[in-house]
């Protein structure tokens, strides 16, 4: 393939690049970052403090796939660790019923169950409940990172700075400066807020603003990276194309295997 026609080619690649990427916005409302901000969050300089887990657990709700401990004082038949299933429920063992505990606190989840048993005990029973393992809080870690997919949150909150760490810090071609924050919206209007990453990990707290479950941080690469990414690719094609282009003559013999022996010049049948 000639000079003219790779430079050509060049420059349409470059074109549907550029049109390409001025397309890719993330979509949503752009939201200023005091919006994301609520007033239960901690103080955002303090975020890299020490949270004390009672604390959280306290205020935490139980959702779909946690893992419970229940305990009845002196009365271990009641007893056990258990995982909520897809609707919400657990099977309280002796008296085999279903307990509704998503969307409880574990102290709320303590007197539901006193309720359901206190009538098969001698006195007032003791109830304890606590979550060994969540698994409903979860966020998502997508873009110029180093491992992209799904994280549990656990009982603890998470920073972006926990987030981006937790991912193994950058990709290739991370543009560090604009990092999404996204909140998915169950009516399809989602909202975004955008942190300088690199700022955060060096000690620029101000943004660093605690996730919500299901917050989608989404790493965008440099509009360097992706036009270099795409030419390397169409150079990369045309050079293929040009070594099947160069193994084969206008001319050569057909056969039921394909091309077959050069053509020594003898006239095409």
């Amino acid at each position: 393939m000639s000079n003219g026609v790779l430079q050509v080619l060049f420059r349409i690649g470059s074109l549907a690049c550029l049109a390409a990427l001025a397309s890719c916005e993330v979509s949503g409302k752009h939201m200023p970052i005091e919006t994301y901000q609520s007033p239960s969050d901690p103080a955002v300089l303090a975020a890299d403090q020490p949270i004390s887990i009672s604390a959280t657990e306290m205020n935490y709700t139980i959702g779909l796939r946690d893992i419970v401990s229940v305990e009845v004082v002196d009365h271990a038949e009641f007893g056990g660790n258990f995982k909520i299933e897809e609707d919400g429920t657990f099977e309280l063992p002796t008296v085999f019923r279903r307990v509704h505990m998503s969307g409880l606190t574990p102290r709320q989840a303590e007197a539901r169950i006193h309720d359901i048993i206190r009538d098969l005990v001698v006195g007032s029973p003791t109830v304890r409940v606590k979550v060994l393992l969540s698994r409903s809080r979860e966020y998502y870690m997508l873009g110029a990172v180093r491992h992209e997919g799904r994280y549990f949150m656990g009982l603890e909150d998470v920073t972006v700075r926990d987030a981006i760490i937790e991912a193994d810090l950058w990709g290739d071609g991370a543009k560090t400066g604009t990092v999404y924050i996204i909140t998915p919206d169950r009516d399809n209007k989602p909202s975004y807020v955008t942190v300088d990453g690199a700022a955060i990990l060096q000690g620029k707290l101000r943004d660093n603003v605690v996730l919500k479950p299901g917050d989608i941080i989404y790493v965008p690469t440099t509009i360097y990276f992706q036009i270099t990414k795409t030419l390397d690719e169409i150079i990369g094609q045309t050079r293929r194309v040009q070594d099947v282009e160069g193994s084969v003559r206008y001319g050569d013999k057909v056969g039921t295997d394909g091309f077959g022996k050069y053509a020594t010049g003898a006239p095409i049948p």
